[in-house]
């Protein structure tokens, strides 16, 4: 799939098209693959996205109200999941974080630009940057390490975004915690702080951070099909097998077999 997911949803029938009619005009079958330069030109890009935000935390760093403002652009002429790309983004904005008040607001404006399409996770990566951004924000505010505001901010039992995926505090604790003492995030950045201490021009960090992507199951049928004859069908006994799914590269039929 590569990292045209995105434009082979809904831009893959201009060169479909175009392949067809070669493949009409000489009655030989035609391929037809883009170079990177044309198909950027012609699938176009992300949609042009402006994050503003206002927040509220006590001295801990815990974030008490968040207010965000999504200005996300597309094109006058065509709207091409615009609207999913932004319900994504909102969506995702939380991350792992519990923030008890939080207040997302979205607006699309139609600009006079080439179409944009939704590529591959269209708004996880703007989310991400928005909460770790807010969380250095926080932490440069509070003067407490990064890390510390985002463990402040971990959630309770409870649900966690709007989504409302449920993310329990013990599961995710125990996740958070195996990994720092697997990685020896605590003495890495001692060591770091030592360094810093110590070099007035070179410095070091490190950091460690959690990410939340949700995946949303959709509920499908698969068909089996046992070829006994009769019609076009062989005799063989052969069989076929239908799944809800788009073979794209990741073997899913041979998964099945």
């Amino acid at each position: 799939a590569g990292g045209g997911f995105g434009g082979k949803i809904t831009r893959s029938n201009h060169v479909a098209a175009a392949a067809a009619l070669g493949a009409a005009r000489t009655h030989r079958p035609c391929r037809l693959v883009l170079d990177l330069a044309s198909d950027m030109q012609m699938t176009g890009s992300r949609f042009p996205t402006l994050l503003r935000y206002k927040l509220r935390c006590q001295p801990t760093g815990k974030i008490t109200a968040l207010v965000v403002d999504v200005y996300m652009g597309q094109s006058k002429v065509l709207s091409d999941f615009a609207t999913f790309a932004a319900q994504e983004l909102t969506c995702l904005i939380p991350s792992v974080y519990d923030i008890p008040n939080l207040d997302v607001n979205v607006r699309i404006a139609a600009l006079n630009i080439a179409i944009n399409t939704a590529c591959r996770a269209p708004g996880s990566p703007k989310a991400s940057l928005l909460i770790n951004t807010i969380m250095a924000h926080v932490a440069q505010a509070t003067g407490r390490p990064v890390h510390v505001v985002m463990q402040a901010n971990f959630p309770e039992r409870r649900a966690v975004g709007l989504l409302q995926s449920p993310a329990q505090k013990g599961h995710f604790f125990e996740m958070w915690k195996e990994l720092s003492e697997r990685v020896r995030f605590d003495e890495k950045l001692r060591e770091v702080e030592e360094w810093n201490k110590t070099h007035k021009t070179l410095k070091r960090g490190v950091s460690m951070t959690p990410g939340r992507f949700t995946i949303i199951q959709v509920p499908g049928t698969a068909t089996v099909q046992i070829h006994y004859g009769g019609g076009s069908t062989p005799m063989d006994g052969s069989i076929t097998i239908h799944v809800n799914g788009c073979e794209i590269g990741q073997g899913l039929h041979t998964k099945v077999v």
